[in-house]
């Protein structure tokens, strides 16, 4: 094409917009699909002004399925080449500024489409778009503080100057009254435009200029109204056609007189739509369970980060057939609309009941919304932060940063305000189903992980940390499951829930565990492999000393009286495991090791240099096992001086009780004692304060 000065190309491009306008065609007017907005093939940015404007009218000309972009300089820097035959669109260059942002520039360039191009080997496929015109409605009133209403009467949307979004009728978008889904979206897009026009008359300093002429004022709102439908994905509703059809002739005269109006007002309206879309833009505090930190990112910030964290989990065939995981991918790799909400992110979600955290091997995330909400915590959010800190102590303070730094609190320095909203819901582990929930998830992450990069040494032999007797030991891998099902089975029967319909996912491990140990076949095959993991799985679920149940450490060794027994079926893991108890462990954990030709120090180096995230859960393993053992060591002194004292008062001899009298009587003069000395000092204190107010009193005229 022979290059134009940017004069002619604005007459040109001015005088065929006004021809189609004036035909009934308009941008603002199209029926059917309405095409998604144009971006640039390469930074993935959305084009601006009259290019945005031309590309979406030739996209839906031509019936492109590809909203992506090309200059021809861009085409060949991709090693690609335009299609045989293929036409461009001659509009104006959108340079990159170093602030990030799009400027204009008087050089004319022709865009090429990316289904008119070849060999773009490099490009990434295109991602298919995502729309939902009601939450992107309710997302503008949010971002922009205006409360939408609905008031019967009114033929169309309109803001008032309370800021208040008044919804049309719904009889005037369904008159009959039986499409009730259709109305609802045609009331949106109504108010999307309503919104957008409401923008469009406000004073804003990165527009060009405020039109003083109404035609200017109208184009441009009208320009921005067929960007808003793009972004929508739908036409906004059209009441009164007449109208419509006056003003578009109106408009076509303007433009041909004022070509440059075209330019400047597609310009600005580009910008406002931007600007709609960015403050509309919901953010949230993502907890990231697994990396153990929290962050406040936008909509879109939070997929990107979603979709990164997807794409290195290792999917099994089963897990990429699965309807969850193959809905949360479609919605993490789609344009558009994004809400952590509307996604099935609950796969992703420690506490919901069905997640896929465990198969995944990952910890999960969870969202808070970042909006002001008149000084309240919800009980919700004050259950993460609970969360949080039962995952790690990094994790609680990473945690509480980000919400004093988001807009949830009234002052962000105000952290007893936070403190004070924790406390409120602050419940024992046992009665906060929230957190006993997550750390039921976690505590499946943590075994599978210890044992995921093990391997079974022998299917036959297996070597057993006993922390009641510290002793390490190799031991048949049937003598270790037949002990552990035997504590097991010892426990229900003291267990005062034994037999009733409460469920319990430990007393669900036992049965489990029981049904496993009624299976006869041996560990020799691929199955005896299996139900070695299942087995031992439940063994380490029942009697690990690290699986904190209800923050006070192991319920089941609790109530057996016993510090549990860790059942390992690789030497590599022992060092971790005898870490938690005392140094004689240690000793015995190396020579053990010694005999397998493995070395105790070579082991614990690799441990040294994993990522902080792997060593914080191994802290958090050994924090609850130091649970578990002050829990018992505590019941065994109580039941110790029980002992003692009903040794003491059982069949006591005349000595003894003389003696037992004798110190209660001194026991109680002494507390006598105790009580008049108080009193005589307390009388002290006051008189002297008598004293002194007298001489202040009396001191004071001098003074």
């Amino acid at each position: 094409m022979e290059k134009t000065s940017f004069e002619k190309l604005a007459e040109d491009v001015s005088s065929k917009f006004a021809d189609l306008i004036e035909a009934g065609k308009a941008p603002w007017s199209m029926g059917g699909s309405i095409p998604e907005y144009p971006v640039d093939a390469i930074s993935g940015k959305p084009l601006a002004g009259i290019t945005a404007l031309q590309l979406l009218m030739k996209e839906k000309s031509a019936g492109f399925s590809d909203n992506r972009w090309l200059t021809e300089p861009q085409i060949a820097a991709l090693g690609g080449k335009i299609s045989k035959g293929a036409r461009g669109i001659p509009s104006v260059v959108w340079t990159e500024t170093t602030a990030g942002k799009l400027t204009q520039t008087k050089v004319p360039t022709t865009y090429y489409n990316v289904e008119q191009c070849e060999n773009l080997s490099r490009l990434p496929p295109l991602s298919p778009y995502n729309h939902n015109p009601r939450d992107l409605m309710s997302d503008i009133c949010v971002g922009f503080g205006i409360k939408p209403e609905q008031k019967f009467g009114n033929p169309s949307a309109y803001v008032n100057k309370k800021r208040e979004l008044i919804l049309g009728d719904s009889s005037v978008y369904d008159p009959s009254g039986k499409n009730y889904d259709k109305e609802r979206l045609n009331a949106a897009l109504d108010g999307i435009r309503a919104l957008t026009n409401f923008v469009n008359y406000q004073k804003h300093q990165d527009l060009t200029k405020q039109p003083e002429d109404v035609n200017e004022l109208a184009l441009r709102e009208k320009l921005a109204r067929t960007f808003m439908q793009s972004y929508a994905g739908s036409r906004f509703p059209i009441l009164d056609k007449d109208f419509e059809q006056a003003e578009n002739k109106n408009l076509a005269d303007f433009i041909r007189k004022h070509p440059a109006s075209l330019f400047t007002s597609a310009s600005d309206a580009s910008r406002l739509v931007d600007r709609i879309m960015e403050i509309s833009e919901r953010s949230y505090i993502l907890f990231d369970y697994e990396r153990q930190d929290a962050f406040i990112l936008k909509a879109g910030e939070c997929r990107s980060y979603l979709a990164k964290e997807f794409s290195k989990l290792s999917l099994s065939g089963t897990l990429l057939n699965n309807s969850g995981v193959r809905e949360l991918k479609d919605s993490l790799f789609k344009q558009g609309y994004f809400s952590p909400y509307s996604c099935n992110i609950n796969i992703l979600n420690p506490v919901a009941e069905k997640n896929l955290c465990s198969q995944l091997n990952h910890c999960g995330f969870q969202f808070v919304e970042n909006r002001n909400r008149d000084n309240f915590l919800s009980p919700y959010d004050a259950d993460i932060l609970l969360a949080a800190q039962s995952r790690s102590a990094m994790m609680a303070e990473r945690a509480e940063k980000a919400i004093l730094e988001s807009a949830i609190p009234p002052d962000p320095y105000k952290k007893g305000w936070l403190e004070t909203k924790i406390s409120d819901r602050q419940l024992s582990q046992d009665e906060n189903a929230f957190v006993a929930a997550a750390n039921k998830t976690w505590n499946e992450i943590a075994y599978r992980r210890r044992t995921a990069d093990k391997d079974f040494f022998s299917l036959k032999h297996c070597w057993v940390v006993d922390f009641d007797a510290d002793t390490v030991r190799k031991a048949t891998l049937k003598d270790a499951v037949g002990k552990a099902a035997d504590m097991a089975d010892t426990w229900m029967e003291k267990d005062h829930n034994y037999g009733s319909s409460v469920r319990s996912p430990i007393r669900e491990a036992c049965r489990e565990l029981f049904n496993a140990q009624k299976d006869s076949s041996e560990y020799d095959d691929l199955f005896g492999r299996v139900k070695a993991e299942k087995e031992l799985s439940f063994c380490d679920r029942i009697l690990n000393p690290a699986r904190d149940l209800d923050g006070r450490g192991n319920i089941v060794l609790r109530d057996l009286n016993h510090k549990g027994l860790v059942i390992c079926s690789d030497p590599r893991t022992l060092p971790e495991v005898c870490s938690w108890g005392p140094e004689t462990l240690k000793t015995q954990c190396a020579e053990v090791l010694k005999k397998e030709g493995l070395s105790f120090e070579a082991i614990e180096a690799l441990e040294k240099n994993e990522p902080d995230y792997k060593k914080q859960e191994h802290f958090n393993d050994f924090c609850n096992a130091q649970k578990t053992f002050y829990s018992i060591e505590s019941k065994r002194r109580e039941t110790e001086e029980l002992n003692l004292m009903r040794k003491t008062f059982s069949d006591p001899s005349p000595e003894k009780v003389e003696a037992i009298k004798a110190a209660a009587k001194e026991q109680i003069r002494a507390m006598r004692l105790s009580a008049k000395l108080d009193q005589q000092r307390g009388m002290t204190q006051q008189s002297s304060a008598s004293d002194r107010e007298a001489n202040r009193t009396q001191q004071a005229p001098e003074r």
